[in-house]
């Protein structure tokens, strides 16, 4: 009778039987980190999802605690906006004709004229600088003090006399009676015209400089036009 062993004395029966049992061991190893990967997988693909919506759920969340404040929980004070804060009206700017809502004023100039808002209180209708004969008409408003730049101007003509000279004289615009200045640089070969107006409290200051006598035709017209309109 022929038996199957080898050396040691194990059968090649109870060989195939171990190998066998490896393998199996092997197969149900390999199934389970195969489960192991996917619900790990899943389980990551979860956790993203749910930290995504975690802000949006938190923003909603106050949004109700907002709503539904408890009994007595005190009031937020709601501070009144002043008259000072208002927002300005934007002026109505167009070619050949500006009117300022916020200092009440309008003039009409040639249409060809550019129009420079530098602030609601700071305008400047025609060239800047001058150029080819032709400037601009800049008025200022100012609620304080001004006249900075016609201080200087007295300044310096007191510094150089007979070379910069100004003269003072009482001029009435838009039914205001005011104080027209003229100076006359004569070493620059300059002459600047200052208008000083005060209505409803505030101080006007139109300004602009003689650079031909059409520019000055022009200004002379444009000037007739300028009038306060009605405060609001």
């Amino acid at each position: 009778m022929v038996t199957n062993n080898i050396k040691g004395g194990i059968s090649i029966t109870n060989i195939v039987i171990i190998a066998g049992l490896i393998l199996l061991a092997y197969l149900s190893y390999a199934q389970y980190l195969d489960n192991k990967v996917k619900q790990d997988l899943a389980k990551a693909i979860n956790f993203h999802q749910n930290t995504a919506l975690e802000p949006l759920n938190q923003e909603v969340s106050t949004n109700k605690n907002q709503t539904a404040a408890p009994k007595g929980t005190p009031t937020p004070e709601v501070k009144a906006i002043a008259p000072a804060e208002k927002k300005a009206i934007t002026p109505m700017a167009k070619p050949g004709y500006y009117q300022n809502y916020t200092y009440f004023y309008q003039i009409s100039f040639p249409p060809d004229w550019p129009i420079i808002i530098r602030s609601e209180n700071n305008v400047s209708l025609g060239t800047v600088p001058p150029k080819d004969g032709q400037g601009a008409i800049t008025i200022e408003v100012s609620s304080g003090e001004s006249g900075n730049e016609v201080k200087q101007a007295k300044a310096e003509a007191a510094k150089y006399p007979g070379l910069v000279s100004l003269t003072e004289e009482s001029f009435t615009l838009a039914g205001v009676t005011g104080t027209k200045i003229t100076l006359n640089n004569f070493m620059a070969k300059t002459k600047n015209i200052y208008i000083l107006l005060i209505n409803n409290s505030l101080n006007y200051i139109i300004k602009y400089s003689q650079e031909s006598a059409e520019f000055s035709r022009q200004t002379e017209q444009a000037l007739l036009t300028f009038k306060f309109t009605p405060v609001k």
